[in-house]
């Protein structure tokens, strides 16, 4: 509304009074009231503009400050501890490196953290004084196994209790300091990884070790692998209650004693315990004898029949009541493989007298009897070695 003239300063005048400056200023419309007019004459606000370039910088600081922020740790301790027990193990290992809180998180989830799965896990050992833990992560790739062997040197702890005043011995001294590290080494590992198989392979006395195995191997529902000499000290009943204990899906046993631990109550009661339970026994001498003397009743062939696979040449049967068993398993309509005694040979007749009017069999180049309906193979059957008969079960 107003038309500022600028006044410039003469040779008689080189300043200009503010009320000079005001009288200068000739409104364009009359009238205006005193108000208007001081209103009008009050200085303007000036507001700074900051450059293009300025703009960018400080968005990409507020954008920065917003990706770094740690809004994690602000979230209520459940709900972190939920999602902490979904990570895997190595997932915590870099979350408590963060903060002290993260660190706290991780130590109380542990134990309930996803596992990776890894393939077996061995424990050996062919001297009494050295033992050696495998670790294999893969079936595919050897570069993904870990090995590591433990000796008098590498493994002498004197305080330990477990350790402390016991020297075991069987026919030579045993180093108790290396089979405790080595069990201790294997629990960390079954701590971090679900491993599919875990084999105990020692050359010495079960007494020995025992102890250890029921501390440090705490495992359920994978598969077990044992190769042992029982001694005279061991309790037979407590090693059975911590074999059924674990629930192997699948318990594999050797040693030329075993016959002390598998019986058929044995059998009867590990097939109670897993859905689909597995056995193979096995001698570490072929002139070991032995049989387990199984009941003559129609409850034994429901029992022996829940098993997906069974390797028990020390089960003998009459060939009549083989094929029984065969015919019970094959309605079950799982994979999996038998491998039992009979009494005497076993005949391509026999096999046909229990065949049901669709099922066909068939003699290929192998010598093995093909059963089949239609053209799908359902099982088949060949000799082992002797009298022991191998079926497989497709």
């Amino acid at each position: 509304r107003f038309q500022m003239v600028a006044v410039l300063p003469t040779a008689k005048s080189a300043r200009v009074t503010r009320s000079q400056f005001r009288k200068k200023c000739e409104p364009i419309t009359p009238g205006i009231t005193a108000s208007e007019k001081a209103t009008a004459l009050q200085p303007a606000v000036v507001r700074r503009v900051a450059p293009k370039t300025a703009k960018r910088r400080a968005s990409r600081q507020a954008s920065k400050r917003q990706t770094t922020e740690d809004k994690f740790s602000w979230l209520p301790t459940d709900c972190l501890l939920d999602i902490a027990t979904r990570l895997d193990q190595e997932d915590l290992d870099e979350l408590e490196t963060t903060s002290a809180k993260m660190n706290a998180i991780s130590a109380r989830v542990r134990a309930k953290a996803r596992k990776l799965m890894a393939e077996e896990m061995v424990i050996f050992s062919d001297n009494p004084r050295a033992f050696r833990v495998t670790l294999r992560y893969s079936a595919t790739s050897e570069n993904l196994n870990f090995e590591k062997e433990f000796t008098d040197e590498t493994s002498a702890h004197g305080r330990c209790r477990t350790c402390r005043n016991q020297t075991q011995s069987s026919k030579t001294e045993v180093s108790i300091a290396s089979l405790h590290k080595a069990f201790m080494f294997a629990r960390a590992a079954l701590g971090r990884r679900e491993f599919g198989i875990v084999s105990i392979n020692m050359t010495m006395d079960l007494d020995v070790y025992f102890d250890l195995c029921r501390t440090y191997i705490n495992i359920r529902d994978t598969k077990l692998r044992l190769t042992f000499s029982l001694g005279n000290k061991l309790d037979v009943n407590v090693f059975i209650d911590w074999l059924l204990e674990r629930k192997p899906t699948a318990l594999g046993l050797k040693s030329d004693n075993f016959m002390k631990v598998v019986s058929y109550e044995f059998i009867e009661k590990y097939s109670k315990s897993v859905a689909k339970p597995a056995l193979v026994l096995d001698r570490l001498r072929e002139e070991y004898q032995g049989q387990i003397a199984v009941p003559d009743d129609r409850d034994v062939l429901t029992t022996l029949s829940k098993f997906s696979s069974l390797a028990a040449e020390t089960i003998i049967v009459e060939p009549e009541r083989f094929m029984a068993l065969v015919m019970i398993r094959f309605h079950r309509k799982q994979k999996g493989w038998w491998v039992l005694q009979c009494t005497r040979p076993l005949d391509r007749a026999t096999i046909t007298d229990f065949l049901k009017p669709t099922m066909k069999s068939r003699l290929d180049e192998r010598g093995f009897v093909i059963v089949h309906i239609d053209d799908v193979e359902i099982f088949s059957i060949h000799c082992w070695s002797g009298t022991t008969y191998e079926v497989e079960f497709y």
